[in-house]
């Protein structure tokens, strides 16, 4: 009897956990508690707020992937679909943000706790379009540089090869060298000999050996000096005939494109240039999008388990 009247007497009676009146679903102004960071919101506003929010950032992260993935497999090109989404979910989470702001705001008021700590949700936001700005940055002066090699290049075509593959051509060289030792001649018996060594300690140490090996045996030394040079110069022919073809193999694939556009080495000079904003701005909304979703979740935890439960014990704290 006690339990049916406590039922039938409840403020609400399909919510009968419900013992305060502020807390009634009816009682909530879905406006100011989005809007108006002055007031306050007890615990079941809050989280009723909290939860669209969550549920509109989740449909960006799962849902509309998930979608753009289904659709993919019927073989429909999602790649005008697949930026707007970029977009989307950026102007999303930047929109919840300010919202989450707010009711966490309206929420620490209500408990009477400092609501400064509410700019805690700004976090994500901020270290994000920091991340954001500075690759802009950094993207629009590589933008600037393609443009002028892309003048350079209709100039003089021709011209433009031929420095590209003599820079090639100095990388390689250079690189071979930085991976060798330094070649040290030493004379033996009247022989020049070319020694790798990495210093003058290893320098002295191999000298000794060789010098060993050759006074035990000239003529074995010898014989194994003729096959050493003819190893190192067969290794080296055939490295920089392996580096002449991948030189060709790659203008081969600038000049004849493939994949997109003849992308598949990335923009460069002697291609149509993509536009401003596919260069420069959506690449970093894959990147604002990489640092607010981790920070946000880690500060979802934090809004769950201490703002949504924070009693209101009447004084600051």
């Amino acid at each position: 009897m006690s339990d049916a009247a406590n039922y039938e007497n409840a403020l609400d009676p399909e919510r009968p956990w419900i013992t305060d009146q502020r807390q009634l679903p009816a009682n909530m102004n879905w406006f100011s508690t989005l809007f108006n960071p002055m007031g306050k919101s007890p615990t079941l506003h809050f989280t009723r707020a909290w939860t669209l929010l969550f549920m509109l950032q989740l449909m960006c992260v799962v849902g509309i992937p998930l979608g753009l993935g289904i659709v993919s497999l019927t073989g429909a090109d999602t790649s005008g679909a697949s930026a707007f989404t970029l977009y989307l979910t950026a102007i999303i989470f930047i929109v919840t943000t300010f919202f989450s702001f707010v009711i966490h705001t309206r929420r620490l008021n209500d408990a009477s706790k400092l609501n400064i700590r509410a700019f805690i949700i700004l976090v994500p936001l901020i270290a994000a379009s920091v991340m954001f700005f500075t690759q802009v940055q950094q993207k629009s002066v590589e933008f600037d540089e393609l443009y002028a090699e892309r003048g350079v290049y209709l100039a003089d075509p021709a011209a433009w090869e031929e420095r590209q593959r003599e820079q090639r051509r100095k990388a390689q060289e250079e690189e071979r060298a930085e991976r060798e030792a330094f070649l040290l001649p030493v004379r033996l018996a009247g022989v020049v000999i070319d020694m790798n060594v990495n210093d003058d300690s290893a320098a002295n140490a191999l000298l000794s050996s060789e010098r060993a090996e050759y006074l035990r045996s000239p003529e074995v030394w010898q014989a194994r000096q003729d096959q050493a040079r003819r190893e190192i110069h067969e290794a080296r022919e055939a490295a920089k005939e392996a580096a002449e073809a991948s030189g060709e193999a790659q203008n081969r694939g600038r000049r004849g494109g493939g994949g997109r556009g003849g992308w598949d080495q990335g923009p460069t000079a002697d291609k149509e240039l993509p536009s401003q904003e596919e260069f420069i701005l959506r690449p970093n909304m894959g990147v604002f999008q990489q640092v607010i979703m981790p920070i946000s979740a880690l500060i979802m935890i934090w809004s769950l388990l201490w703002v949504a439960r924070v009693p209101n014990f009447g004084g600051k704290g």
